[in-house]
C-alpha cells in the first residue's frame, strides 16, 4: 500500500530479456502498476528491454499520470521518442551508455527534446567508462561499484550528446525533474547531485 509520502511508482515495466518470463504476467502486472500511478497522479519509472513496440501499445491504450512517468535508461529506438514524448515521457540517461559500444543508444539521446531529459547513474549498476569515473568506489571484494557521486559525469556525457552548455544541460533538467516529481524534493536537488 502507498502511503501519503509516496513519490512514485517503480521501477515497473516489461522485460523480455528474462529467461523463461511469464510475458503475459509481467504484462497485467505492468498495467496495474500503470493504473495505480494514473490514479495517484506520481510518476512511473518504466524499465523496459526487447519489448518497446507493446510498450509504446500499452502506454498508447491506459491511462498515465498527468505529470508524466520516466524511462530509466532509455535504450529504445530513435522513431519511438516523439510519441513517447507526446504521451508524457522523461528519457533519462545513465553513464553507462558512455561506453563505445553503446553507440546507438547515444545517438537516440541526441533526438531527446532537452525539455524531457533526465539523468541518473543507476547506482550501484551500470558502471561509466573508467576514464569518466569522477569518483572511484570498490566493495569490499574489490570489486568497482557505480555510486551517485559520478552524476557529474553523467551531465558531462548528456551536455557532449547535445552538443549544449554544462549549465544549460543543469538547468533543464532541474526543471524537468521538478515538473514530473513536482513537490518531493525542494529546488535545487538536481545541482547539487550535479556538482553543477
Amino acid at each position: 500500500m502507498l502511503d501519503a509520502i509516496s513519490s512514485g511508482v517503480g521501477e515497473i515495466g516489461l522485460d523480455r530479456w528474462i529467461k523463461d518470463y511469464d510475458f503475459e504476467q509481467q504484462l497485467e502486472v505492468f498495467k496495474w502498476q500503470l493504473g495505480l500511478a494514473a490514479k495517484r497522479n506520481l510518476p512511473a519509472s518504466i524499465h523496459c528491454l526487447k519489448a518497446w513496440g507493446k510498450m509504446l501499445e500499452v502506454l498508447q491504450a491506459e491511462l498515465l499520470p498527468r505529470c508524466g512517468f520516466v524511462l530509466h535508461s532509455f535504450g529504445g529506438p530513435t522513431e519511438m521518442v516523439l510519441p513517447l514524448a507526446e504521451l508524457g515521457a522523461y528519457f533519462s540517461l545513465p553513464g553507462y551508455f558512455a561506453h563505445e559500444r553503446k553507440a546507438r543508444q547515444r545517438d537516440v539521446f541526441r533526438h531527446v527534446p532537452l525539455e524531457r531529459l533526465l539523468i541518473e547513474t543507476d547506482a550501484p549498476d551500470q558502471l561509466l567508462p573508467t576514464e569518466r569515473v569522477l569518483y572511484p568506489f570498490c566493495n569490499t571484494e574489490g570489486i568497482p561499484v557505480n555510486h551517485p557521486a559520478n552524476l557529474r559525469a553523467v551531465y558531462d556525457l548528456a551536455a557532449e550528446l547535445l552538443q549544449e552548455p554544462l549549465e544549460k544541460v543543469a538547468d533543464q533538467v532541474e526543471e524537468n525533474f521538478a515538473r514530473v516529481f513536482g513537490g518531493v524534493s525542494g529546488r535545487g536537488l538536481a545541482r547539487v547531485q550535479s556538482g553543477v
